[in-house]
């Protein structure tokens, strides 16, 4: 199964402020019961404090168990 979800989040007090975010995951069967999972987050923030990545990526992966 794949999924996605994506969402913009601007600032109420400044114009040129924003996060946005984008999140894909794929999800493949390996039995009936008991999936493998990678995950893939794309972040952006406009204004960031000193220090801080505008950008960031993060990779994860796991396994799911359902229990139904």
């Amino acid at each position: 199964m794949l999924s996605h979800e994506s969402y913009y989040q601007p600032s109420l007090e400044r114009s040129g402020n924003y996060r946005w975010q984008a999140d894909l995951a794929l999800e493949l069967p390996l039995t009936k019961k008991f999936n493998f999972k990678v995950n893939y987050v794309h972040t952006f923030e406009s204004i960031v404090i000193v220090d801080q990545m505008q950008r960031d990526n993060m990779l994860t992966f796991g396994f799911t168990l359902k229990n139904f």
